[in-house]
């Protein structure tokens, strides 16, 4: 009888608040991290990735063009600026994607790998279009000959 009745008390204090906390109300809980992706800073995310969509065409079709020196250093700041808080972006995107990873696809993880996949695809023509505006507000020439870089 004594030994039923340990059982019973140890069964209250340990497996009553175990099976309480994984109760199937607190796993939603669970799966709202607030350090997830909500969906407002993913729109922001877009938002700042086609702004930064607009400045590398804008960009880009004023690079044939002749500038001063001081708009061309004014735009390789620009441009830098946007590639810096680029690779921020896509940092704190793979480390909201970590958080909660255990095999489950959450939306706040799609939405993090979206991110991450847009922002990827913009890095490297980006880094491109910082190095060309790079290489004009220098007025670096070609080795070669006097003449400046074709751009």
């Amino acid at each position: 009888m004594r030994r039923a009745y340990l059982y019973f008390t140890f069964g209250a204090l340990f497996l009553v608040p175990a099976l309480l906390l994984h109760a199937p109300g607190t796993a939603k809980a669970e799966a709202r991290d607030p350090r997830a992706m909500s969906e407002g800073e993913y729109r922001e995310a877009l938002a700042f990735l086609e702004g930064t969509r607009a400045a590398m065409a804008e960009a880009e079709m004023a690079l044939g063009a002749e500038t001063a020196h001081e708009a061309a250093k004014m735009r390789k700041a620009d441009l830098g600026q946007r590639l810096d808080m680029l690779r921020r972006l896509m940092t704190a995107a793979a480390q909201r994607d970590r958080i909660g990873a255990r095999g489950l696809i959450t939306p706040e993880r799609e939405r993090a790998r979206d991110v991450i996949r847009r922002a990827g695809e913009m890095e490297d023509p980006l880094q491109d279009l910082w190095t060309a505006w790079s290489m004009k507000a220098r007025g670096e020439r070609a080795a070669f000959t006097a003449a400046p870089l074709p751009r």
